[in-house]
């Protein structure tokens, strides 16, 4: 289950991030859209989707007997995966600016970078001289680095409003507890949690990155088409579960009655697919969002305007 979920789980990740970088080039390309280019939202995307395509194949392709050479793979992956705390710094600390403001918060998101870069020299040096990818220490120096930088952090944004701290606090400690599980690129023996929690960091910190900075593009576009994937996976990872629970594991699963079943399973996550698409939008609209039912309200409106001949009036 394990193994099944880190194989999901990056998978998802790429999807994920590629439907984000392509919401960005498309907002950025749209004529007479009123978005602005933003490098740091850009550097979300292409730094996660990096990381999952290069953690993908450093993973995976070892257990099905391919061991080629992929030291390069881990050490852009594991760099690209710490910059993305200091980018979540940044995005914290300019709030609804377009940039960083005042030498205090500069500082702080001077010393993220900082950190994160050394790191990544660290993981190149690694590679170069053939030490354990990723470099242990450069990993210990993102945890405990970002660990700290809790406290300056929460200084220098009291302003902030208790949920956007929280949110950035919970997604700095998740990657806290990641860069520490990820100190050495072990073969996924882990429990299934263990894995969920070391593996597939990235994807909260790019949440947060989102939730500061972009709540509607956040809520409108990424964040129903996100947990509509994740729910679809979710259910095809349940139904392979399930399958695997109720199969011997002393026999494989070449009998055409276990084909079929999985071959069904398959066939009725496509066809849900519609009705979760419909069900996470209107989960995210009614519950989180509290919007109004627009057919009624485009009624109610109508059904009021008729009642006047003056236009003055009406729209009063």
């Amino acid at each position: 289950m394990s193994e099944l979920l880190n194989l999901v789980g990056l998978s998802t990740g790429i999807v994920l991030y590629a439907m984000l970088l392509l919401m960005v080039v498309r907002a950025e390309r749209t004529p007479g859209a009123r978005t602005r280019f933003d490098p740091l939202l850009l550097a979300t995307a292409v730094l996660g989707l990096v990381w999952n395509l290069c953690a993908l194949p450093a993973y995976e392709l070892p257990k099905v007997g391919i061991d080629g050479p992929l030291t390069f793979f881990v050490a852009v992956g594991f760099s690209a995966l710490g910059f993305l705390p200091a980018v979540v710094v940044q995005s914290v600390l300019r709030g609804e600016q377009d940039r960083v403001r005042g030498w205090p918060r500069r500082l702080v998101a001077l010393t993220a970078y900082t950190v994160s870069a050394i790191a990544a020299i660290l993981h190149a040096r690694a590679a170069w001289v053939g030490d354990p990818l990723p470099s242990p220490f450069g990993m210990r120096l993102l945890t405990y680095s970002f660990v700290a930088l809790v406290v300056p952090l929460a200084a220098v944004t009291r302003g902030q409003p208790g949920a956007r701290r929280a949110l950035w606090a919970a997604a700095l400690s998740i990657f806290a507890v990641s860069a520490l599980h990820l100190n050495q690129l072990h073969r996924g023996d882990a429990s299934w949690p263990v894995e969920l929690l070391g593996h597939h960091a990235s994807l909260p910190l790019a949440f947060a990155i989102l939730y500061q900075d972009f709540p509607f593009a956040l809520a409108d576009l990424f964040l129903k088409r996100a947990l509509t994937l994740v729910a679809l996976v979710g259910g095809a990872i349940l139904g392979v579960a399930a399958v695997g629970a109720i199969h011997s594991p002393d026999v494989p699963l070449r009998d055409p009655r276990d084909v079929g079943l999985l071959v069904t399973l398959w066939v009725a996550t496509a066809l849900l697919y519609p009705k979760i698409r419909d069900a996470i939008a209107w989960f995210v609209d009614t519950i989180l969002l509290h919007r109004p039912d627009y057919t009624t309200l485009r009624a109610r409106i109508s059904e009021r305007a008729q009642r006047h001949e003056d236009a003055g009036a009406m729209l009063d």
